[in-house]
C-alpha cells in the first residue's frame, strides 16, 4: 500500500465523526431530492398509463334528453373518433347503518359491460350480468369507506322509487379518480360514490328508452378540440345541452391535476434547494477540513509529491461524498416508496408503481462530487501555491485591531474573546452562520403548513361558510322549498341559495364556474375580503374570487361576459364590482334580486343552507333521505375533515420529512465547525488550562463563540424563512386552493428551538474531546 493511501486510512479513522456528519448533511439533501422527485414522477407516470389504458374521454357533455340517433350524428363531427351516449343521474343512496345522508352518481353501462370509453377496472368481484338488473358495481373508494363488498346490498332512490341492488364488484374509473359530489369542494368517499348499473334499469326508471342525457367522446390526436366542442354545443342546443367541455374542466381530472401540480411544485422547489445547500456547505466544510492539514500538505510537497497530493485529497473527499450519496439515494428510494404508499388512499389508480428517473441519482451524484471535490481541491491548491517552508508554519493570525477592545470595553472577557474570535475568523464564522441561517428557514418552511391549514379551516369553514349543512336539490325549485326544509326536524335557521353554472368571459379569456346569488340578509354564507371584513353583494355588478379575477385579468369596473349554462342559457354583461377572498375554489357572486332579474325568475331555489340543533342532527339526516328532490347534503364538519385528510395528510408528511432533514443539516454544520474550531484553537484552550482555568471554564469560553453565532443566526434565519415561505407559495397556488402565508408565533418558537437544540447536541458531542484534551500534545508546536 502506498504511503498516501495509508495516510488516507489514518485520516478517515481520525476524522470519522466529522466525515459521518458531513456525509449525513449531503445524504439529507440527496434523500429529499430523490424521494420527492421519484414520488412525483411515479404519480405522473401512473396517471398517464391509466388514462391511456382505460381510454379516458377527451370531451364531455350533459343534456336533458336526446334520441340515440343524435349520437350517430355527433360521431360524424370532424376529429371525433368514438362516442358513447350514456344515462347519468345523481340519486340518494341507502347504506345499512349509515346515519349521515349518502348520495351517488348512477351511470348506465351498455349491454354486457363493454364500454369502450372510460373503461372500468374491476378490483374485486366481477362485471354485471345483463340478465340480472338488480346487480350494481361500486367504486372502490366508496366501498372501502363504507366497508362494502361483493354480496352486500344497497338501495337507491330512482325518480322517487326505492330499488334494492346487490353489489357484484368494486371498480376504478379514470373519470372518478377523485369522486366529488355536487356542491362539494372536496371528495368525501363515505358520503358520495359512483355506481354502475345496466342501461335498462335507468332507462325504465326515468323513462329514457332510446334516449341519452350524457355523452363522452374521444378525439383523434391533434384534432381541433375547440372546434369539436363548438360543434357539439350547436348540435345539443335544441336538446337542452349544457356547455360541452374537455378534460381540463372535468372535476376529477381538474382535482387530480391540482394535486399533481402541488406535488410537482414541492418537488421542483424545496428538494433542489436542499441539495444545492447541502452541496455548498459540503464545499465549504471540505475546504476548511483540508486547510487544517496545511503543514502536512507542505511536508508532502517538500518531499517531492505534486499531483499526487491533489489526487490524495480527492480520494479523501470521495470517501466522504460517495457513501453520503449512496446513503442519500437509498434513503430517498425508501422515502419515495413511503410517500407513494401514503398517496394510495387519495390517488385511485389500478397500479401506483414506483418510478425513479435515471438522471435523478446521476444529477445528485454529480452535484455532490462537484461540491465535495471542488472544496477539497480548491483548498489543496491554495496551500500548494505557498513555498514549503512558508506553508510548514501555522497560518499567521489575523491582524490585531483595537476596535474590539474599545467597542466591547464593558463586556465580560468571556464574551469579548468570543466576539473577537468571530470577527477575526470570518470564514469560520460565516460558514456557521450560513449553515444555521439556512437550517432555520427550512425548518420553518416545514412547520408553517400546520398553521396554514388551520388558517384555511378557520376562515373558509368558520368565518365564511357558517352553515352546518347545505341541502342541494336535483333541479331548482320554487321558494316554498325553503319552508319545507325549515320544517324539517332539528333545523334552527334556513336560508335559500340560488346557484347556477356559468361561463365567465373577459376578452379571449373564459372560465366555467358557479354563480351564487346572496342577499344582504344572508347569515350562513358570508363573503370576506383579504382583511376578513364582511363583503355584501352590491345591488348591481358581480363579485369574483380574487384569484379568478387575476386569472381573467379583470379590474374593478371591467365588464364581464356572463353565460348561464342551464335552462334557457341566457347571456349578459355585468361590471365587476369587487373581489373576495375565497381560499377554496374559484367562484362568482351576485345580489340575489339582481340574479333573479337576469334569469327572469321569481326566487327560485337551488340549495338551502341550514343551522342545526346538534341534538337532533340525526333526525334531520333521516328526513333528507326520504326527500326525493334532494340530491346531496353537504356537511361542514365532513368538509373540514376531508380537507385535512386530502390536502393536509400529504402536505404534512412532506413537511415532516423536510423538518427532519433540516435539523440534520444544522447538526452536521455546527458539529463540523465546532470540531474544526476545536482543532484550530487547541493551543489556546491548552494554554488556558495551564493558566489555571478548569475544563468547565475553558469550555464556557470555547462555546461562547458558537452561542454568539447561534444567537445572531436564528433571528436572521427566521426572517429569511418568512420570505422563503412567501416565495414558495407564489409557485404553490392551484386552481382549487390558496394556501396563505400564515405563520403562527408557535412555529417561530419551535423553529428557533429545534435549530438551537441541534447546536446544543453538536456542542455535547464535542464536549467529550474538550474534557479529554491532551495538554502536552496540544502545546507542542512546529518551529
Amino acid at each position: 500500500m502506498k504511503a498516501l493511501d495509508r495516510k488516507l486510512l489514518r485520516d478517515w479513522r481520525r476524522l470519522a465523526g466529522q466525515a459521518i456528519t458531513i456525509a449525513l448533511v449531503l445524504a439529507s439533501g440527496v434523500a429529499v431530492f430523490i424521494s420527492s422527485l421519484s414520488a412525483y414522477q411515479s404519480l405522473v407516470t401512473s396517471q398517464h398509463n391509466y388514462y391511456r389504458e382505460s381510454r379516458f374521454a377527451d370531451a364531455f357533455a350533459s343534456l336533458k334528453r336526446a334520441p340515440l340517433s343524435v349520437a350517430a350524428r355527433i360521431a360524424e363531427i370532424p376529429g371525433v373518433t368514438q362516442v358513447e351516449p350514456r344515462l347519468v343521474y345523481d340519486v340518494t343512496i341507502g347504506v345499512e347503518g349509515a346515519s349521515l345522508p349518502v348520495s351517488g352518481r348512477m351511470i348506465a353501462l351498455a349491454a354486457g359491460d363493454e364500454s369502450q370509453i372510460n373503461r372500468l377496472h374491476i378490483v374485486s368481484g366481477r362485471g354485471l350480468d345483463p340478465a340480472n338488473p338488480a346487480e350494481i358495481l361500486v367504486t372502490q373508494a366508496f366501498a372501502e369507506a363504507n366497508r362494502l363488498g361483493p354480496g352486500d346490498t344497497i338501495s337507491a332512490l330512482l325518480n322517487g322509487r326505492r330499488q334494492i341492488f346487490r353489489i357484484v364488484g368494486t371498480v376504478l374509473s379514470p373519470e372518478y379518480v377523485f369522486s366529488t359530489g355536487p356542491g362539494e369542494p372536496l371528495p368525501d368517499d363515505k358520503r358520495f360514490g359512483v355506481f354502475y348499473v345496466s342501461r335498462e334499469v335507468l332507462a325504465h326508471a326515468f323513462a329514457m328508452e332510446g334516449a341519452f342525457n350524457d355523452i363522452v367522446l374521444i378525439a383523434a390526436p391533434g384534432a381541433n378540440m375547440p372546434g369539436i366542442l363548438s360543434a357539439l354545443d350547436l348540435m345539443l342546443d335544441r336538446w337542452g345541452g349544457m356547455v360541452a367541455h374537455d378534460r381540463s374542466l372535468q372535476m376529477s381530472h381538474r382535482f387530480l391535476q391540482d394535486e399533481l401540480r402541488q406535488q410537482g411544485t414541492m418537488a421542483a422547489t424545496i428538494p433542489p434547494i436542499f441539495l444545492l445547500i447541502s452541496a455548498f456547505l459540503l464545499h465549504v466544510v471540505m475546504g476548511r477540513l483540508v486547510t487544517t492539514q496545511r503543514e502536512q500538505i507542505a511536508a508532502l510537497k517538500a518531499l517531492g509529491y505534486d499531483q499526487e497530493i491533489t489526487l490524495h485529497f480527492a480520494k479523501f473527499a470521495a470517501l466522504i461524498v460517495l457513501p453520503g450519496v449512496a446513503f442519500g439515494v437509498a434513503s430517498g428510494v425508501v422515502l419515495g416508496h413511503v410517500m407513494l404508499f401514503s398517496y394510495r388512499p387519495f390517488f385511485r389508480f389500478p397500479e401506483l408503481a414506483y418510478h425513479l428517473p435515471v438522471w435523478a441519482p446521476v444529477a445528485a451524484t454529480a452535484i455532490a462530487l462537484f461540491g465535495g471535490l471542488g472544496g477539497a481541491i480548491g483548498a489543496v491548491r491554495s496551500v500548494a501555491r505557498l513555498r514549503p517552508a512558508e506553508a510548514l508554519k501555522p497560518a499567521a493570525p489575523a491582524a490585531y485591531s483595537a476596535r474590539f477592545s474599545k467597542a466591547l470595553f464593558r463586556v465580560p472577557a468571556r464574551w469579548k474573546i468570543a466576539a473577537r474570535g468571530a470577527g477575526e475568523h470570518p470564514l469560520r464564522t460565516g460558514v456557521t452562520l450560513l449553515g444555521l441561517i439556512v437550517a432555520a428557514p427550512l425548518v420553518l418552511m416545514g412547520l408553517f403548513w400546520t398553521d396554514a391549514l388551520d388558517y384555511v379551516v378557520d376562515v373558509q369553514f368558520a368565518a365564511s361558510e357558517r352553515a352546518d349543512a347545505v341541502v342541494q336539490f336535483v333541479d331548482p325549485l320554487p321558494a316554498r322549498a325553503v319552508e319545507e326544509v325549515r320544517r324539517m326536524p332539528g333545523v334552527l335557521l334556513a336560508e335559500s341559495l340560488r346557484i347556477a353554472p356559468v361561463r365567465l368571459r373577459a376578452g379571449h379569456l373564459e372560465y366555467q364556474t358557479s354563480l351564487t346569488g346572496l342577499s344582504d340578509r344572508t347569515q350562513l354564507r358570508r363573503l370576506l375580503d383579504d382583511r376578513l371584513n364582511v363583503v355584501v353583494p352590491p345591488k348591481q355588478g358581480l363579485l369574483l374570487s380574487r384569484r379568478l379575477a387575476e386569472r381573467l385579468r379583470l379590474r374593478v369596473g371591467d365588464l364581464v361576459g356572463l353565460d348561464f349554462l342551464e335552462g334557457r342559457q341566457k347571456r349578459a354583461a355585468v361590471p365587476l364590482a369587487g373581489v373576495v377572498n375565497d381560499l377554496i375554489g374559484l367562484s362568482a357572486y351576485m345580489d340575489r334580486a339582481a340574479m333573479d332579474r337576469l334569469l327572469q325568475e321569481d326566487q327560485t331555489v337551488s340549495a338551502v343552507a341550514v343551522r342545526l340543533d346538534a341534538s337532533r342532527a340525526d333526525d334531520f339526516y333521516a328526513a333528507t333521505k326520504k326527500t326525493p328532490k334532494i340530491s346531496t347534503v353537504s356537511l361542514r364538519e365532513r368538509s373540514i375533515r376531508n380537507f385535512r385528510d386530502s390536502t393536509g395528510a400529504v402536505v404534512l408528511l412532506l413537511a415532516g420529512i423536510y423538518v427532519a432533514f433540516s435539523i440534520t443539516i444544522a447538526v452536521g454544520v455546527v458539529y463540523n465547525n465546532l470540531r474544526i474550531g476545536f482543532q484550530e484553537r487547541s493551543l489556546e484552550l491548552a494554554m488556558l488550562r495551564i493558566l489555571g482555568f478548569t475544563p468547565y471554564e475553558a469550555a464556557r469560553i470555547f462555546y461562547s463563540e458558537i452561542l454568539v453565532e447561534v444567537g445572531a443566526a436564528i433571528p436572521l434565519g427566521l426572517v429569511a424563512g418568512y420570505f422563503l415561505v412567501r416565495l414558495l407559495l407564489l409557485a404553490f397556488q392551484t386552481e382549487m386552493f390558496e394556501i396563505p402565508p400564515a405563520i403562527a408565533p408557535r412555529s417561530y418558537f419551535w423553529a428557533a428551538s429545534l435549530v438551537g437544540g441541534a447546536a446544543i447536541v453538536s456542542a455535547i458531542l464535542i464536549g467529550r474531546k474538550l474534557w479529554r484534551q491532551d495538554l502536552v500534545t496540544a502545546l507542542k508546536g512546529r518551529e
